[in-house]
């Protein structure tokens, strides 16, 4: 009985995805992309750290796509060190509110991921870890193209992330679901 829920669960579960037989796979409302312009003012060295700890970012995203425990946790901390060297202090009015509102919770994330030595207990911290990192990127902005992402086969709802390219590579499931998701917006 066990098995055949299992069986029927990770059915449904593939099936959500459309399988893995295509490159792209939409997400439950099959949304098109929207473009989505920076439209607070940060001074250029501020956006330059900034790039500059998103790519960190990319690498940390990159070691749960392939499913690597130990990179994910040394991607973790350089993150960390790199993101942390930041300098929030240069902004001012919303642009300021908007990392003090998020930059703690991605620095506190990012701690806990290179505590983890469990992947999906990464993964469960990644998510979070991004969802600050969408709110700093889109309303603050880097010196870059960035695709927010997402996967609706998380935890039992729908979770995204960024990554600097439209192809999906799913860091929520790595191989299991490596194409599972859909791009939501495209940050420039």
């Amino acid at each position: 009985m066990l098995r055949i829920l299992f069986i029927s669960v990770l059915a449904m579960s593939l099936a959500a995805c459309g399988g893995e037989s295509h490159e792209h796979h939409a997400s439950p409302s099959d949304m098109d992309p929207t473009t989505t312009e920076v439209t607070l003012s940060t001074p250029d060295a501020f956006k330059a750290q900034l790039t500059t700890a998103l790519q960190s970012y990319f690498d940390l995203s990159t070691s749960l796509i392939e499913t690597n425990a130990a990179d994910a946790q040394t991607h973790a901390e350089n993150f960390a060190l790199v993101f942390e060297s930041v300098d929030g202090s240069v902004l001012s009015g919303q642009a300021a509110e908007v990392w003090n509102e998020h930059a703690e919770e991605v620095k506190k994330r990012a701690h806990a991921i290179h505590g983890k030595l469990d992947v999906e207990e990464q993964r469960y911290e990644f998510e979070y870890l991004s969802a600050g990192m969408i709110m700093i990127v889109k309303n603050l902005g880097v010196d870059q193209t960035v695709y927010e992402q997402t996967c609706p086969m998380v935890r039992g709802g729908s979770a995204n992330w960024l990554a600097p390219q439209e192809e999906i590579l799913n860091p929520y499931h790595g191989s299991r679901m490596l194409r599972c998701g859909a791009v939501v917006s495209i940050i420039s």
